[in-house]
């Protein structure tokens, strides 16, 4: 998410370098992120029909669902909940990656089945998650996706208060990024959101389940439904953007990432309703 928030943050008058983090997926780091300490619901053998981390992905949803259904931007959250939501995504991480590594029987590993996941092709029972879960969605045409909680550095220091990111994919080629702001009548701020309208891809290769996704035109909602064209402001046409995922059920979506300075970073996705 950092090039993003940064570019719209240029829109809004904060000066970001465009290119003030790298793509995530592309570096061998992001290609294998690190795997967290094990569930303090304690160790049990690999093997995808094994959950050691029930306990946490319950705290975790409960913590998100919380977080969605008040509207909480993630520039708003406390960094001791921030500290509390990344330990209960860490222990679901590492369980996930484990029992869906192929040293533990799952051919492809981890990443194939959250690609075959968000192209709705399931290799295991349900969602690949935890507790049985049923996923909302078979694939990511026709989901949105609401940013609920962040750890990169760009999106707690330059997203605009108020302000929160929503992914939403029309089809199997086409997404709106969107930078969603919310009406408060004591700002002078007028502007309702920023859309940049794009074109994606799902890897399946060489990176299985990163998304690809680069702007076709970005447009601006201002004084109650006005749309104009925002691109000389920093969303340009054909800009390119990475996400990598850590994690995917077709309910929660982690993403990981590594900035200039070595930072690694997640952000967690929630699916909402259309």
């Amino acid at each position: 998410l950092g090039a993003n928030i940064a570019c719209c943050a240029y829109i809004l008058g904060v000066v970001v370098p465009t290119n003030a983090y790298v793509t995530p997926g592309i570096t061998a780091a992001a290609r294998n992120p690190p795997v967290f300490a094990a569930s303090k619901s304690g160790d049990v053998p690999a093997g995808f029909s094994t959950n050691s981390a029930q306990f946490e992905m319950q705290e975790l949803r409960a913590n998100l669902n919380t977080i969605v259904e008040r509207d909480i931007p993630p520039i708003l959250l406390s960094e001791p909940k921030r500290d509390e939501l990344m330990s209960y995504c860490g222990a679901v991480i590492s369980d996930f990656q484990k029992r869906l590594d192929e040293d533990a029987g799952v051919q492809g590993g981890w990443r194939t089945a959250v690609s075959n996941a968000m192209m709705g092709k399931h290799i295991l029972p349900n969602s690949p998650g935890f507790g049985e879960a049923q996923a909302r969605a078979e694939t990511l045409a026709g989901s949105r996706w609401k940013l609920a909680f962040s750890t990169e550095g760009t999106v707690l220091s330059q997203l605009p208060r108020g302000a929160n990111v929503v992914l939403d994919f029309l089809d199997e080629r086409s997404l709106e990024y969107k930078l969603v702001f919310k009406n408060d009548p004591k700002s002078w701020f007028t502007l309702d959101d920023i859309v940049a309208t794009s074109s994606y891809t799902v890897n399946e290769a060489d990176n299985p389940g990163l998304v690809t996704f680069t702007y076709e035109k970005v447009t601006a909602d201002v004084f109650g439904g006005n749309t104009i064209p925002v691109g000389l402001f920093g969303m340009l046409k054909g800009q390119t953007n990475f996400i990598y995922p850590a994690y995917y059920d077709g309910n929660i979506w982690v993403e990981y990432g590594i900035a200039p300075d070595g930072e690694e970073y997640y952000s967690i996705f929630v699916q909402v309703k259309k």
